[in-house]
């Protein structure tokens, strides 16, 4: 009876610690976690950069808050970024290029519509701003 009664025990310890991360894990995704796509607007502060309006081809926000995406700016080639938004909504990423380097920070909320809305600057190298990005983008239509 004592050895039945340890192995419940032990599969209910074991239950136990299998479901606690699931409800962890669950309470950490992000908010702004989805796929979203749309129009960006660049407005420059640099006269070697041109303002205009880039297209956002896809803007993925993993449930650990990861950010990766494409893009297409304005004028010249499209481009990757990289990063990370944090559940305040604090956005930071990176888009290389083969001979630049620029580091994006902003903020970002998600609307009642479920757009992804921001505000980022646009720098290069680590401190010197080159112009704002603004975007309401959609979320991504899946396709079933």
């Amino acid at each position: 009876m004592m050895h039945r009664h340890r192995q419940v025990s032990g599969f209910l310890a074991l239950l136990f610690l299998c479901l606690v991360p699931r409800a962890n894990a669950a309470e950490d995704k992000s908010t702004f976690a989805g796929s979203y796509t749309g129009k960006f607007t660049f407005k420059s502060s640099n006269p070697r950069f041109e303002s205009g309006e880039g297209t956002v081809t896809l803007f993925t926000i993993a449930a650990d808050g990861k950010v990766s995406g494409k893009f297409a700016p304005p004028r010249g080639e499209s481009g990757d970024f990289s990063g990370s938004v944090d559940e305040d909504g604090a956005i930071k990423y990176t888009i290389e290029f083969p001979n630049q380097i620029y580091v994006v920070k902003g903020i970002v909320v998600k609307t009642k519509k479920g757009t992804l809305k921001g505000t980022a600057t646009q720098y290069v190298g680590k401190d010197q701003p080159v112009g704002t990005i603004e975007f309401d983008l959609p979320a991504k239509e899946s396709k079933n």
